[in-house]
């Protein structure tokens, strides 16, 4: 009789498999001894489970170097816009728009992460050149891995930069002037 795997297609498990391989092999030679019956399939998971692991782990890095860098943005930012409250009270004073103080922020963000961005990209070429055997179907200056990390710390920084500009559109010019 013949059990059925994975879904009832009528594939044989792995367990048959090998009692079928076994009542073969001792019809063919009694002294025959069958042992690690595997499938092809399960052959294969084996085989690339440490590659997968491994691409896990550096996507998980990955995902925890955006969040830090996002929150460094954020704090670095923050607290830029904190020690010019004064100055951008003043200008609200003098007839500036919330609008004209949050990009006084994030314009001066963006700009800092375009520095960033220009130097981090610097970096990449310098390292692709050393890292060029570890990386598999992408080249070491491949332009769309390039862009991709440059959008999404650029839209990271974006984001970090939202809060701190909504903050600086808030700052009540007589409150900032008097307390400073």
């Amino acid at each position: 009789m013949r059990r059925t795997g994975r879904g009832g297609r009528g594939l044989p498990t792995t367990g048959s498999l090998a009692a079928e391989t076994r009542r073969e092999a001792a019809a063919l030679n009694p002294h025959a001894v069958v042992t690690g019956v595997s499938t092809l399939e399960q052959i294969a998971a084996a085989s690339i489970g440490q590659s997968r692991f491994r691409a896990l782990l550096a996507g998980l890095f990955g995902a925890l170097a955006v969040l830090l860098g996002t929150l460094g943005i954020y704090s670095v930012i923050s607290y830029a816009s904190a020690q010019q409250t004064r100055e951008i009270g003043i200008r609200m004073a003098l007839g500036a728009t919330p609008f004209d103080a949050a990009w006084l922020v994030a314009g001066q963000a963006m700009r800092t992460t375009a520095i960033g961005l220009a130097l981090g990209i610097a970096a990449a070429l310098i390292a692709g050149r050393y890292i060029s055997s570890l990386l598999f179907g992408v080249g070491s200056a491949d332009p769309v891995t390039l862009l991709a990390a440059c959008g999404l710390f650029g839209g990271a920084a974006a984001a970090a930069s939202y809060v701190p500009a909504r903050c600086a559109a808030a700052v009540d010019p007589s409150v900032a002037v008097r307390n400073e």
